[in-house]
């Protein structure tokens, strides 16, 4: 069965119009080319990605299969413990780093598994020639809140940050890991805002 519907249900996301689709299922027969997937703006540019969100029979588990394109990368978030992604194809880096704290970067291709511990900010970069695709899971469904902090998920789409108030080193170093791939950048242009 296969649900439309509207997350979160707040002010804020009803400005932004954030309609996702929710598949209810118990078995994904080939996660890797799974198709039934919609636009994602939100946590990127237009065009950029496409994802499903899916509750796993009627459980506390849920999750997300993800696309985006090669030379684009996800805007920051964060969000509470216990994700699992797992990467099905492309190749990148991830930054992850604790508020006010000293990050690392992880490099992926397929098979790599990265787990943001919690309320950790984290950022996904697809660098390499082909579109990068991920699983997603964690704890927590509609169902079933879990432990992430619904309320600041419904108003900012998971603690997000803007590609507008971002550190612009990000980008810098975004910019030159594709130019060494030889990958064209495929994000539209900044203007920064004044950071606090």
């Amino acid at each position: 069965m296969q649900l439309s519907v509207k997350l979160p249900e707040s002010d804020r996301a009803r400005t932004k119009n954030r309609v996702e689709n929710y598949w209810k299922t118990n078995f994904i027969a080939d996660v890797p080319h799974f198709n039934a997937l919609a636009d994602q703006k939100h946590m990127f540019g237009e065009g950029r990605a496409r994802i499903i969100f899916f509750g796993l029979s009627d459980n506390t588990m849920s999750g997300h299969i993800l696309e985006f394109v090669s030379g684009s990368y996800k805007k920051t978030h964060r969000h509470g413990p216990g994700a699992h992604i797992i990467i099905l194809s492309g190749s990148g880096f991830s930054l992850v780093w604790p508020e006010g704290g000293e990050g690392s970067r992880v490099d992926w291709k397929p098979g790599v598994i990265i787990s943001p511990p919690d309320m950790w900010y984290h950022q996904h970069f697809a660098t390499g020639k082909d579109p990068a695709r991920h699983l997603a899971l964690r704890w927590g469904s509609l169902e079933y809140p879990g432990v992430t902090n619904w309320r600041k998920y419904q108003e900012n789409f998971g603690e997000q940050i803007e590609y507008e108030d971002e550190d612009p080193a990000i980008r810098e170093t975004f910019a030159r890991e594709c130019r060494a791939n030889g990958v064209e950048v495929r994000m539209d242009p900044v203007v920064y805002r004044t950071r606090k």
